[in-house]
This record gives C-alpha cells, sequence and structure tokens, in this order.
C-alpha cells in the first residue's frame, strides 16, 4: 500500500522507477507512479458503469481514452458490457474489469492483492490466464498476493511469508 502510494509511511522514503514516489516533501498518487492496482474485491464504482470505471484515472482527450477504454475491454472480452453496472456482472466480469482498468494506464508495475480469491476455480483460471497474457503483453512487473500454491508456481520469482517473516 505504500509502495503503491494508497498509504504514506511514518519516516524515510519511496523510490519508484529511481525516482522519489513520496518523502517528507513529495507524495505522488498511484497514477503518477506508473503503477497499476487490483484487488480481491474487484474496487469498481458501484455508481459508474464499465466503461467509466475503465476509464476512472486516465489522462488524455476524450479520444485518447475513449479509444483506450474500448481497446482494454475489447481485450478482456466486456466490450459488450461496457454500459452494465458492477452489480449486474457476475465476479469473473467484475475482475476482468478490474485487470482492463488496471492495464488502461499502461503501469509499469501491477500490485494484485489475491486476484482470484474471490472466484470459483474454473473462473480463478481464466482470470489468471488473462492476468498473466496481458502482463507478459505490456512487459509489466507484476507483484502478486496470493495463497494459491498454483497461481505462485506460475509467477517467475516467489517469495513466501509466514508470521511477518520473509522464508527462506
Amino acid at each position: 500500500r505504500i509502495a503503491a502510494g494508497v498509504d504514506r509511511q511514518d519516516t524515510g522514503q519511496v523510490i519508484v522507477s529511481n525516482k522519489v514516489a513520496s518523502s517528507d516533501d513529495v507524495h505522488l498518487p498511484p497514477e503518477s507512479r506508473g503503477i497499476g492496482l487490483m484487488f480481491q474485491d474487484f474496487a469498481l464504482f458501484p455508481h459508474l458503469n464499465v466503461m467509466r470505471n475503465v476509464a476512472f484515472g486516465l489522462r488524455g482527450s476524450k479520444d485518447q481514452i475513449k479509444a483506450r477504454v474500448f481497446d482494454m475491454l475489447k481485450r478482456v472480452g466486456m466490450l459488450e458490457m461496457a454500459n452494465q453496472y458492477p452489480h449486474q456482472l457476475s465476479g469473473g466480469e467484475q475482475q476482468r474489469v478490474a485487470i482492463a482498468r488496471a492495464f488502461a494506464s499502461a503501469p509499469t508495475v501491477l500490485f494484485a492483492d489475491e486476484p482470484t480469491g474471490n472466484l470459483d476455480t474454473q473462473t480463478g483460471a481464466l482470470i489468471c490466464d488473462l492476468l498473466f497474457d496481458l502482463n507478459r503483453e505490456f512487459g509489466t512487473t507484476l507483484i502478486m498476493v496470493t495463497h494459491d500454491g498454483r497461481l505462485a508456481e506460475r509467477c517467475a520469482r516467489t517469495i513466501a511469508i509466514a508470521a511477518g517473516q520473509i522464508q527462506a
């Protein structure tokens, strides 16, 4: 949460991509850090439709944003649901919208917190495939928290933490 810019550190500084992202004098928001965020509970805005959820926080002209949103929705198979609201979507569909939103800003780093935690096994597997495919395509550094061993095995590097301690 601190590296992403959601919370501030108490002391010291945070450096992202060789730039000071947070210190006593500086605090860049997540979108200015080149960081994308995905949450276990999808974190979609209930009052915004799919298209506006993906567009949230994007910068550029109206036409550029619209083109980016449509491209991302097409990539995740949700273009036909652009005008739906989160409550009208299944969990897997909501997570696909969350993935589209996370990648829409072309982040250099993507933090994913239990991206399949609220999904059944079959839907979770499809979401994993989509997440890893987009990750490869965009060349994003993916930092993921998961309790799912099968998902962790797909990662290039894993760090296990138990009782707050990094395990060897």
